[in-house]
């Protein structure tokens, strides 16, 4: 009887014990963008030199994720940066940001179907993050692209969107106007101006979706516009409401938690002045900083392409664009210089 208390009062302190043993620490968010921008910088150019190709994934996301955290005041592998920058605007470029007649070239299809290149969306989108000056020409070829592929009725969109990234009209028109309207983007004259008023009356025409995509960057393009805060208080609140139980956010409604959502509401929450100590963005900092794997990048799943219904079978484009919102996400919630 002796014996049998002893070890089940043996069990007990051992489970107790193991109960109690700490996990492994998260990185600090710090560390954890440090360690994503090298995921990005390394990852992109071995994509580059194996595949010779930038994608709509890529080079923009790596480009965009590097500027804004070099103009954060982070380390960035500069030489990465200006490798990728340079290829991806060359003319010789087997990327085909924006050659004629390939497949994603603004075309007019029956009626007034547009079709959107969003390689050279995201690239200005990109660059716009970091020293346009430096690729002004290449830019305002890429934003000539996005204006020629606007619909009649003003808005951007893609017949076959490939979710997240090229994903509804909403979204498409979101980004093409936030790469039309950049403090720094360059002057493209009148058809500039008349497109983003076009998108803009579009946008403005428009349901906001409850894709957390969606809301975030119409928060975002709201908030740049200085627009009042009626338009997008209601934006943060639903951004807010929609953040899962263990800190992130999911891609669509009721969705479970990824990188790519998460950096994406961060980045718009931090944006319309949340700061780092509110509850939601220490949250989302927590999920972000415990789901980052050793090598600095995010797991992410790929959700079924709309033509087949079946997932791709390559997880590297959507890992490398979950990543690059991760840490665009996490650099604005704590600068280099901060204590």
């Amino acid at each position: 009887m002796r014996l049998l208390a002893a070890v089940f009062a043996f069990l007990t302190l051992s489970a107790s014990a193991i109960a109690a043993e700490p996990s492994t620490p998260p990185r600090d968010v710090k560390t954890a963008v440090r360690a994503g921008l090298d995921f990005l910088a390394e990852e992109s150019i071995n994509w580059k030199e194996s595949r010779a190709c930038a994608t709509c994934h890529h080079a923009p996301m790596a480009i965009w994720a590097l500027n804004e955290a070099k103009k954060l005041g982070y380390t960035v592998d500069d030489e990465a940066l200006t490798e990728l920058s340079t290829w991806v605007v060359a003319k010789d470029v087997p990327a085909k940001i924006y050659p004629k007649g390939a497949p994603g070239t603004p075309k007019r299809a029956p009626g007034t179907e547009v079709v959107v290149n969003q390689a050279p969306l995201l690239l200005a989108l990109g660059f716009e993050a970091g020293d346009v000056k430096a690729m002004e020409d290449g830019v305002k070829k890429m934003l000539s692209a996005v204006i020629e592929g606007q619909c009649d009725d003003g808005s951007w969109r893609l017949v076959n969107p490939w979710r997240p990234i090229g994903s509804s009209p909403e979204v498409m028109t979101t980004l093409a106007v936030l790469a039309l309207t950049a403090v720094n983007a360059p002057d493209m004259g009148e058809q500039g101006k008349a497109a983003r008023e076009k998108g803009l009356k579009w946008l403005e025409g428009t349901q906001p979706g409850d894709d957390p995509q969606a809301v975030a960057l119409r928060l975002l393009l709201w908030k740049r516009l200085g627009r009042k805060s009626a338009d997008w208080l209601p934006l943060v609140d639903q951004l807010r409401k929609g953040q899962n139980i263990d800190g992130g956010w999911g891609q669509t409604k009721g969705a479970k938690s990824d990188a790519f959502a998460t950096g994406q509401a961060l980045y718009a929450l931090i944006e319309a002045g949340m700061k780092p100590g509110d509850d939601a963005i220490k949250k989302a900092q927590l999920y972000l900083t415990k789901t980052q794997s050793p090598e600095g990048s995010w797991p992410m799943d790929s959700r079924p392409n709309p033509r087949d219904g079946k997932p791709a079978k390559n997880v590297a484009p959507i890992t490398n664009a979950g990543s690059a919102w991760a840490v665009m996400g996490l650099a604005r919630t704590a600068l280099p210089t901060d204590r």
